[in-house]
């Protein structure tokens, strides 16, 4: 399958359209000079899939471990006197780990924490699910876990890129297969589209909106997102 990486621009809490805008920065960049350092990971030795974001309180870190068929889902933060002690947001036997498709860790713009990784939700290789959690104390508890999407569907849910909303709490998109349907018996590839959504919430992590994107996509591609001047940018592939 061939694919192209396509830009969506969000301007505004709920409006999930297509705009362009280009801005002229006339600022001159401060003068800086790179030092590089290597700093020792706060993961354990049975450590995979690892994701890093940024906010002004610095760098979240966040990982899985797995010991025993059991895996946890850590996170650790950057501070001045280096990674703090990793904590844990979830651990479970029903994660779907795989080396593309990594859980993360944000920071929102009130000091919440929130979570996402992926979880099986049948017996079928690709039935699983993107988890949300949020935490208000620095990690030490975390909500209960839920989905941005209510579909219902044992089909693949994943490659969400988490943000802050302008304006209200979490945003994120999320490629969506519920149109998808499995292969038949003794078939390799199953049919439909995989759709990319998108959905916003407030800071208690209470639903404001929900909806489709754009109707097929690539069924493969991670997606991305960057806070713009005009409101969030997501990237993401679609079929040619």
């Amino acid at each position: 399958m061939s694919t192209m990486t396509k830009l969506l621009t969000a301007a505004g809490l709920a409006a999930l359209a297509m705009c362009a805008c280009a801005r002229t920065d006339a600022r001159q960049s401060a003068a800086w000079t790179v030092r590089i350092e290597p700093t020792e990971s706060p993961a354990g030795p049975a450590s995979a899939q690892p994701q890093i974001t940024t906010s002004d309180r610095g760098a979240v870190l966040s990982w899985l471990e797995t010991v025993a068929s059991r895996t946890t889902f850590k996170f650790s933060q950057r501070t001045p006197d280096g990674w703090s002690a990793p904590r844990a947001i979830v651990s479970g036997d029903d994660f779907f780990a795989n080396w593309a498709d990594v859980p993360s860790g944000i920071r929102l713009a009130d000091g919440a924490l929130v979570g996402h990784w992926l979880q099986k939700s049948g017996k079928d290789t690709y039935a699983y699910d993107v988890r949300l959690s949020r935490s208000t104390d620095e990690g030490l508890t975390w909500s209960p876990s839920f989905t941005p999407h209510h579909d219902g569907t044992k089909n693949e849910h994943g490659f969400a890129s988490l943000f802050q909303a302008p304006g209200a709490g979490l945003g994120l998109v999320w490629l969506d297969g519920r149109a998808m349907k499995p292969p038949a018996a003794g078939g390799d590839e199953g049919t439909g589209d995989m759709s990319l959504r998108g959905a916003i919430f407030d800071r208690e992590l209470k639903p404001l909106a929900e909806d489709a994107i754009d109707l097929r996509v690539c069924e493969c591609c991670p997606t991305s997102v960057a806070l713009g001047a005009d409101g969030p940018i997501a990237a993401y592939g679609t079929t040619s």
